[in-house]
């Protein structure tokens, strides 16, 4: 019986992935498939700093469900998603190559991520002043961003309960 690799832990753009990217993603999907009941499926934090790692950061829960803490910084990450953050308590992503910052990410404060570093990516908003505030003011820049007709689906989406779309005001 061979071990499969999944297309999902692997990148998805149409550009080829690293070397790097590809085998470090692909062999930690295959330890967390070989075995369901291995104890990697019950891994809850994984350093994987300076790795050298790049693409897109995979949705990691999906191969490890237990996992809250995500140290991943000083790699070549360039692509961020919500998706990928979703049920993480604790991520360091601080100098990657994240090029812009997905406003949904800041609904996932309702989620339990509480410490969000990324200092040092190319991203040019929210600023440097922004980040250094803390994640609370980052989480809060992002969910202004969020267009206000689409916060509750996207809430919904990322398993965000408590979300409430706010109604506008019509008083002139």
């Amino acid at each position: 019986m061979h071990n499969e690799i999944e297309k999902a832990c692997l990148p998805s753009s149409g550009r080829s992935a690293s070397p790097v990217f590809s085998s470090q993603w692909a062999t930690l999907a295959i330890r967390s498939r070989a075995d369901q009941a291995s104890p990697v499926r019950h891994l809850a934090s994984l350093d994987i700093t300076a790795n050298r790692l790049s693409g897109p950061l995979p949705v990691l829960r999906q191969y490890f469900p237990e996992l809250t803490t995500l140290l991943a910084a000083d790699n070549g990450i360039e692509v961020l998603s919500a998706q990928a953050l979703a049920g993480l308590t604790t991520v360091s992503l601080a100098n990657n190559s994240i090029g812009r910052l997905p406003p949904e990410i800041g609904l996932l404060w309702h989620r339990g991520l509480r410490q969000l570093e990324l200092e040092g990516n190319t991203f040019r908003v929210p600023t440097y002043a922004t980040l250094q505030r803390g994640t609370e003011a980052v989480m809060s820049w992002l969910r202004d961003k969020v267009p206000a007709g689409e916060v509750v689906g996207l809430a919904r989406e990322l398993g965000v309960e408590g979300v409430v779309e706010e109604e506008e005001d019509e008083t002139f």
